[in-house]
């Protein structure tokens, strides 16, 4: 199964490694957490940039930001040596994206705006 959705979450470029029509990504998300004031981080490596993702992202360079990312999630099993493997972590396929720029239009310096998360009383649904 695979889910398709949008994040308008902010992404910082840690690595980009172009694979000749594809390109595998790290990349950092924060976000502020409004109990203790501290920021949490989410890294996510092997991220795989394809079709105008791709075409964006072999412009860009390490410590750029983007935002307004369009993806899937899947974890769909495969054939290895004829045994259904399952794999061990989430695959994120980014198809288009946009670059974060300031209000005069260059790239702006410094951390990106992160996202307020409010998880109410603790309590979430899964």
């Amino acid at each position: 199964m695979s889910m398709s959705c949008t994040s308008n979450s902010f992404a910082r470029i840690w690595d980009i490694q172009d694979k000749d029509g594809w390109a595998e990504v790290r990349m950092s998300t924060s976000r502020k957490d409004k109990k203790s004031g501290e920021y949490v981080n989410s890294y996510f490596s092997f991220v795989r940039f394809t079709y105008h993702a791709y075409d964006k992202i072999k412009k860009m360079s390490v410590g750029d930001k983007i935002t307004n990312i369009q993806l899937s999630l899947s974890m769909e099993p495969y054939v290895k040596n004829g045994e259904k493997i399952y794999p061990k972590s989430v695959k994120i396929t980014v198809f288009d994206f946009d670059e974060v720029f300031d209000e005069t239009g260059r790239k702006p310096k410094g951390p990106a705006p992160v996202d307020e998360y409010d998880p109410g009383d603790g309590e979430l649904p899964f």
